[in-house]
């Protein structure tokens, strides 16, 4: 008998055999998925997506008694996904500022943009939730937003925010 066939036909060989090929198939299935998320689901969404774009660098602040918030975010669309960065930065009433960066990531509905922020750097705490409306033929957003304090952890909410995209 060849080598080959006295391989398959013992139990040993057989389990080597399953095992290669359900670790090839399943490779083969990773990849396949991986390629049809990240190519081919993307490039639908960029050719039927027909509404408003909200790339760009988007700017605003807000007062808060003595402290001063500034928001920065920029969004990359491509279709109804959006993802980019939220950069915070803090001016207190003595003048000092801390500047805190995020990685942001949602999606774009209707008339909305629903964006979701975590830290990108395990320094950093806290984390939140952007709801804007767009407005002024997608010049600005409205909304507000649901974050957790960073030096107390209490979860607070934001509903008088406006941003201004940022033209270059």
């Amino acid at each position: 008998m060849p080598t080959e066939e006295i391989l398959i036909s013992t139990l040993g060989g057989q389990i080597i055999v399953g095992l290669a090929s359900g670790l090839l198939s399943s490779l083969i299935v990773f990849l396949l998925a991986t390629f049809v998320n990240d190519s081919i689901v993307p490039w639908f969404q960029r050719r039927f997506y027909r509404g408003l774009s909200v790339s760009g660098i988007w700017r605003g602040d807000r007062k808060d008694g003595d402290r001063n918030y500034g928001f920065a975010i920029e969004i990359r669309q491509s279709g109804y996904a959006l993802s980019g960065t939220f950069n915070a930065i803090n001016t207190n009433a003595d003048g000092t500022q801390t500047n805190k960066l995020y990685g942001v990531a949602g999606t774009i509905v209707n008339n909305c943009v629903v964006l979701n922020y975590e830290p990108m750097s395990s320094r950093i705490y806290g984390g939140g939730s952007f709801v804007f409306q767009i407005y002024s033929a997608g010049r600005e957003l409205r909304g507000g937003m649901l974050y957790m304090r960073t030096k107390s952890g209490e979860i607070q909410a934001v509903d008088d925010l406006i941003l201004t995209r940022r033209d270059d």
